[in-house]
């Protein structure tokens, strides 16, 4: 669950904006889901926070419930819109006893809420009795020019993608080919040798690889982000990210004009990491995402990450501030960067 975006260039005016924006802000178009929107009152008016949480069994509702208005609580809101993914036949009531739970709990925490949406197949429903359609407060999406469908438009034209699933969105970090993976692990198994050669030697081979893989990592920078990645470089970094200097460094750049280079060069070494050597570049693409507003491909980054390296505690630790609804701004590299390195192991 969550994400975290500024929405300043995409201005949400109606429901049917919100309902249309909401696929290209998480990253997929949900299913049987629950996603609370609230507007966070500190340093950025305009900041969005998002939240889907999987809808529950019956049974369980009034858990889900106060862990969500627990959640939203902690960012900082007066307002949160409420909109449910699914058909009605598979909610109690049409889910409106879902919705007016999550309204009382928020509620009872001072805040209220906008907009009580739900969604399916295109379609949404206002769950708010309204003067036009008083009977079942039902509300089919308009289709106007410069409607819902141009702040789509403007979501395309910014880079947003709404994929199918959230399947379709953690494919995108699937493994390569074997054979790929297969070769790296040759090349990881050699700097690994050398490594311990040079101890044996007493040289100190940890300072000899963080220079040439900080160096490595430069030219990646500077280069096309969509270029191809060969072993040898790829082993280099996967082992170099070990250390905590470097991983505090790469840390650091998620935030500035380096940031979406570096998010490219961390998914394609994810994808030929064998495990457990990818958590490190996948909670650096985690993060990365997080700071840019990069919706459910955060989650998705860390399931990632924890997959291969369920201890690694910067992930852990990432996964928690993300499910607590933390404003990225308050982990930004500016309030860390001064600091020692951090051993995030």
């Amino acid at each position: 669950m969550g994400s975290d975006t500024d929405p300043r260039v995409l201005r949400v005016r109606t429901e049917a904006d919100l309902v249309t924006v909401l696929p290209y802000l998480l990253g997929f178009h949900p299913e049987h889901s629950l996603v609370v929107v609230c507007q966070t009152e500190q340093r950025e008016p305009y900041r969005l926070c998002l939240m889907r949480f999987d809808l529950p069994d019956p049974a369980s509702t009034g858990e889900l419930l106060d862990e969500v208005a627990a959640t939203v609580s902690r960012v900082e809101t007066h307002t949160a819109w409420i909109v449910v993914y699914a058909e009605d036949a598979a909610l109690p009531g049409d889910g409106g006893p879902l919705v007016a739970g999550l309204a009382a709990r928020l509620g009872a925490r001072g805040i209220s809420t906008g907009a009580a949406i739900r969604v399916h197949d295109r379609r949404w429903w206002d769950y708010s009795p309204r003067d036009d359609h008083a009977a079942q407060g039902r509300v089919p999406p308009p289709d106007r020019p410069g409607g819902a469908s141009l702040i789509a438009a403007e979501a395309v034209a910014l880079g947003l993608v709404a994929r199918a699933s959230r399947a379709e969105l953690a494919a995108t970090l699937a493994p390569a080919d074997p054979r790929v993976l297969a070769d790296v692990e040759a090349e990881v198994a050699a700097i690994v040798a050398g490594l311990d050669q040079r101890e044996a030697e007493g040289v100190d081979g940890w300072a000899m690889l963080r220079e040439q893989a900080t160096r490595t990592l430069h030219e990646l920078l500077a280069a096309d982000p969509g270029g191809g990645l060969e072993a040898p470089r790829a082993a280099l970094l996967l082992v170099a990210l070990y250390d905590p200097a470097l991983l505090d460094e790469c840390l650091s750049w998620a935030c500035d004009q380096r940031g979406e280079t570096a998010g490219a060069v961390w998914t394609q070494l994810l994808r030929m990491a064998p495990p457990p050597l990818g958590a490190r570049p996948a909670t650096l693409l985690a993060y990365q995402q997080w700071q840019h507003g990069g919706g459910a491909l955060v989650g998705v980054a860390l399931d990632e990450a924890l997959r291969h390296d369920p201890q690694l505690r910067l992930a852990r630790m990432l996964r928690e501030a993300v499910r607590c609804g933390v404003n990225p701004a308050e982990l930004a590299p500016d309030r860390w960067t001064d600091q020692p390195p951090t051993d995030h192991t």
